[in-house]
């Protein structure tokens, strides 16, 4: 908007100034596309995400244990459509609660707050394979290893032939602590059955907060023959 302000004398002289005048009523917005209130963060974390106001002065990023222990990750003074806002190195902190604060504020005092609760957690989960077996069970078709685990996490089987081609891979989300398993039906992803044969299976399992461990390699040998032997005699003289 223009605001203009004119003056007139009894003479009629008049004289005229314009000043640009700006309203408004909306705060900056800042947005995080990797992070939300009771997320799990480990190792290095980078924050992504925009920030949106016309007459931004400042968005600043704090993190920490506590209110009492923040720690400045980043400072900017220009909006961002959409990129890295902050760097967080969380294995500064004990695994635990932490906190993430993000403040921005523009020229005409408007202010966006958000304090989100995380966990620090720098733990790679453990997985040991407790029982698996090492023939493909032709009469259901599947191959099973029950194994153990620290934490929930993500469980991944990876299935490959013995010359290292990766030929499938089992996907078991939410694995729960202490015990769980996972089953490989002796097919492809795309449901076509492989070749009888050796294979070598790999389980990894990845925790909420992207710490990865890996299992032991286990060796599988696939028969899908299910059909028993025929004997056809024949008559002789």
């Amino acid at each position: 908007y223009d605001f203009r302000l004119v003056a007139r004398a009894g003479a009629g002289n008049a004289a005229t100034n314009t000043v640009p005048l700006r309203i408004d009523n909306r705060p900056p917005v800042v947005t995080l596309s990797n992070l939300s209130d009771g997320a799990f963060v480990g190792g290095v974390r980078e924050f992504r995400g925009r920030v949106t106001d016309d007459v931004l002065v400042e968005t600043r990023i704090r993190a920490g244990s506590n209110l009492a222990n923040m720690v400045t990750l980043a400072s900017q003074t220009t909006p961002e459509i959409f990129g890295s806002l902050a760097t967080w190195h969380t294995l500064a902190l004990s695994n635990g609660p932490a906190v993430v604060e993000i403040v921005a504020r523009d020229a005409l005092g408007h202010v966006y707050s958000n304090l989100l609760d995380v966990t620090v957690d720098n733990v790679v989960p453990t997985i040991t394979v407790q029982t698996s077996t090492s023939i493909f069970d032709p009469a259901f078709r599947s191959w099973t290893a029950a194994f153990t685990i620290s934490e929930i996490a993500t469980v991944v089987a990876t299935i490959r032939t013995d010359g290292g081609t990766t030929v499938r891979v089992v996907l078991r989300s939410n694995a729960s602590s202490p015990a769980d398993a996972i089953t490989w039906s002796g097919r492809t992803v795309g449901g076509v059955r492989l070749p009888d044969g050796s294979y070598e299976v790999e389980l990894f399992a990845e925790d909420r907060a992207g710490n990865v461990s890996r299992s032991t390699t286990l060796f599988v040998a696939l028969a899908t023959d299910v059909e028993p032997p025929v004997t056809i005699l024949t008559a002789s003289r």
